[in-house]
């Protein structure tokens, strides 16, 4: 009610208000982010809050290794594609989500904390050994939504865009791609504010007037 009626309170906050990052032991420069939450998320999953009181500790792995692949399975643009993530395929990422957990554990267990926490619920004390704790991983996480790569920029033969964002692909011209699945690898963080950057850029190479040149003769040709 009070948000409703001042546009203030609690649901003014964003699911996360704190955020970090750190080094794992598999890296020489910050690879894990942290969000916490304040609320205790059923299960640890978002979207369903437990009913006592309690407070969410997130982490991600900034720089994944494992590689997977999106494919066209129709002809039919409305069919979905074939989407295989093939996260923790490789070794370092599940090192580093392992020791990303501990790094948690040990934020939350220092004493200006440790003295609120009743219980760790998820995944829980009990859960201790690298095995188990990459069970925990392979079985609760999920995605952060910040895929990229699937038109990515490049000049060897898998690469979809050139530095210009013009689309490589045969029998296809007139065609840029700006987005984060132009990016060759992924940002230390958040996609947002580079996919920002990007448009920026793709607007001043749209603009310039070399392009402007180039368009007005297909213009003309085509007309």
């Amino acid at each position: 009610m009070r948000y409703v009626v001042s546009g203030t309170g609690v649901l003014t906050y964003s699911a996360a208000i704190v955020g970090g990052f750190a080094r794992t032991l598999h890296a020489n420069r910050p690879d894990v982010q942290f969000v916490i939450a304040p609320g205790s998320f059923a299960a640890g999953r978002i979207g369903v809050l437990e009913n006592e009181p309690g407070i969410s500790c997130g982490v991600w792995q900034m720089r994944p290794e494992s590689r997977g692949h999106v494919h066209i399975r129709s002809k039919d643009v409305a069919a979905s594609p074939m989407i295989a993530p093939s996260y923790l395929t490789n070794e370092l990422d599940r090192n580093t989500m392992v020791e990303g957990l501990r790094i948690g554990r040990k934020i939350f267990a220092q004493p200006e904390i440790a003295r609120f926490i009743v219980d760790e619920t998820v995944p829980g004390r009990a859960v201790e050994s690298d095995e188990a704790l990459l069970q925990y991983v392979r079985k609760n996480g999920s995605t952060v939504y910040h895929a990229v790569g699937t038109c990515r920029m490049g000049e060897d033969p898998m690469s979809v865009v050139d530095s210009e964002l013009r689309v490589r692909v045969r029998g296809m011209t007139g065609l840029r791609i700006v987005d984060a699945s132009v990016m060759p690898t992924i940002t230390s963080t958040n996609t947002n504010a580079t996919v920002l950057m990007l448009a920026e850029r793709a607007a001043q190479i749209i603009r310039s007037p070399q392009a402007v040149g180039v368009a007005n003769q297909r213009s003309t040709k085509t007309v």
